[in-house]
């Protein structure tokens, strides 16, 4: 669905789509202001929903994590957005989103470190909540296993408040 920097790896400053009948790539209207996209999933309607760095998506503002409505052409921002750092990674689950990064705050300044979730497959005005108590460092990668259950990746030790047992 995107093309990532050579250089950086990262995803560019902007989000397109590649129509899977015509083979044609459609920019997505996601002029990137404030930072970058760092990933992207499909949520089960099959909207997309990007994380970065970035504090503004295709003229709306949008802080760290926004959806792409097919419907509606628009970006809208999820929840209240996240208020610093960066959403790293992202996986979808039925309705559930779970997201993870580098990041500390919502986008309403309360404590969310690093894992948070929201059923923003359902309303993207559902708020964003934190997860598993939150994790002691950065979390660099989701993986959603059809058991219902997850795997998280990155530089942790421990949740908040306790420690976790590791592979």
């Amino acid at each position: 669905m995107a093309v990532l920097d050579s250089a950086t790896g990262a995803l560019p400053n902007t989000v397109i789509y590649r129509d899977p009948l015509t083979k044609e790539l459609t920019h997505l209207n996601a002029t990137v202001i404030g930072g970058v996209v760092k990933c992207v999933n499909v949520l089960i309607n099959g909207d997309l929903i990007v994380g970065g760095s970035f504090t503004s998506i295709g003229g709306v503002s949008a802080k760290r994590i926004a959806r792409y409505m097919f419907s509606t052409q628009e970006w809208v921002q999820v929840g209240q957005g996240i208020g610093n750092g960066s959403v790293l990674t992202i996986a979808v689950c039925g309705t559930t989103v779970l997201f993870g990064g580098d990041f500390t705050q919502d986008g309403s300044g309360n404590t969310i470190n690093r894992i948070a979730y929201t059923t923003a497959a359902i309303a993207t005005t559902t708020p964003i909540q934190q997860a598993m108590n939150g994790l002691n460092a950065t979390v660099r990668v989701i993986e959603y296993h059809p058991m219902n259950y997850f795997y998280i990746g990155g530089d942790f030790t421990a949740t908040v408040d306790s420690p976790v047992v590791s592979i």
